[in-house]
């Protein structure tokens, strides 16, 4: 009886954004290789890993997308990639991943609507998809209360809530 074996890339997910060092995590049942390429359909790849033995629900290796050339130039900039994982006695599995090492920029706002005695709303639009963090406080205060939202958005919206009215707040995203 022949079997293929087990490649099974856990995180990132398909169609994940990522960025910095990547942390790959699954499942290979043997040896195995795993490699990045260029877009949906590579015609080259780039071994970020190689293994003689298998892992089970570990860390399969780890790619750092801000790797720069001798040029200053990064090795893999923004953009669609694959992830590859190949296991010695034949099974494979490739998931896309889109690598994005440039920070969003604040196009409009921050604003505050919405604003009552004990309530605001913080409200902003970035350029491309990012996740929403607000930190804020009391002006007399040292320490920020933070408030995240993971989704990946454009327009964020984060509702601050406990607010003391006649009180002067610092806010941050």
């Amino acid at each position: 009886i022949y079997s293929a074996g087990t490649a099974e890339i856990t995180s990132p997910l398909n169609n994940d954004v990522v960025a910095g060092v990547v942390n790959i995590t699954g499942n290979a049942s043997t040896g195995y290789t795993l490699d990045y390429g260029p877009g949906t359909s590579p015609s080259t790849w780039t071994t970020i890993t190689t293994s003689g033995a298998g892992v089970t629900n570990g860390t399969l290796g780890t790619w750092d997308t801000t790797l720069k050339d001798g040029s200053l130039n990064p090795i893999t900039p923004d953009g669609w990639y694959t992830l590859r994982l190949s296991v010695t006695t034949g099974a494979q599995t490739s998931i896309y991943v889109d690598v994005d090492n440039t920070s969003p920029t604040i196009d409009l706002g921050p604003s505050a609507i919405n604003i009552t005695n004990l309530e605001a709303t913080i409200t902003w639009r970035t350029n491309e998809l990012a996740t929403s963090k607000v930190e804020y406080k009391k002006s007399v205060d040292s320490t920020y209360t933070v408030i995240n939202n993971t989704a990946l958005v454009t327009d964020h919206s984060i509702q601050l809530t406990g607010l003391v009215g006649g009180t002067n707040y610092d806010v941050r995203v």
